[in-house]
């Protein structure tokens, strides 16, 4: 996986720390203060306004997109690189306030219900599809190959197997797939939704 010189650094909070915290208790202090929840809240939002879930494509003219195959020890053929994502189901939740009777006051629903779905990681710029290819086969992927796509074709694709596709913006900050694979999970849990 071929790397640009050029490319912008992905800098995390932990990236910002000029000398690793000597004790339980410097780091118990480091990690409780402003500086470093509003790093990580930075962060957040940063990751999170990074992508897109999409189920229907966003474009009327059909384009070239970019996904990733990693190859795999007892295959010949790569997989496309996914990452388990929650995606909401607003039929389901329009049905429940129905049921219920009643919707918050900003006329959302009281629950909100979400499902697991596959996701599969796109990318508008093929650089960033590269970039993000060479961190994966940092963390240990195998061969992380980055593949053309045509994005009409990709959806109905995804439509069929009942995943949903992850759409990497160009120009927007690009998370390291750690971040990113916890940020598709992080979405509240039926359960926790309810608003008390």
């Amino acid at each position: 996986m071929s790397k640009g010189s050029s490319s912008p650094s992905i800098e995390s909070p932990s990236e910002r720390v000029t000398a690793l915290p000597s004790s339980p208790a410097e780091l118990l202090r480091y990690i409780s203060s402003e500086p470093y929840k509003q790093a990580q809240q930075e962060l957040q939002e940063r990751v999170s306004t990074s992508y897109e879930v999409l189920e229907g494509s966003p474009w009327v003219m059909s384009r070239p997109v970019y996904v990733l195959a990693s190859k795999q020890a007892d295959r010949e053929a790569g997989l496309t690189h996914t990452l388990r994502a929650r995606v909401s189901r607003p039929e389901a939740e329009n049905e429940l306030s129905r049921v219920l009777g009643r919707r918050r006051a900003d006329g959302r629903s009281l629950i909100s219900v979400l499902e697991m779905r596959d996701g599969i990681i796109t990318f508008e710029s093929e650089a960033d599809a590269q970039r993000y290819g060479a961190l994966l086969e940092a963390e240990g992927h195998l061969e992380v190959a980055v593949m053309r796509a045509d994005s009409h074709e990709l959806f109905r694709a995804s439509q069929s197997v009942r995943s949903v596709v992850v759409l990497l913006r160009s120009g927007c900050h690009l998370p390291q797939p750690d971040q990113l694979a916890a940020a598709l999970r992080s979405k509240r849990s039926l359960e926790d939704s309810i608003d008390d």
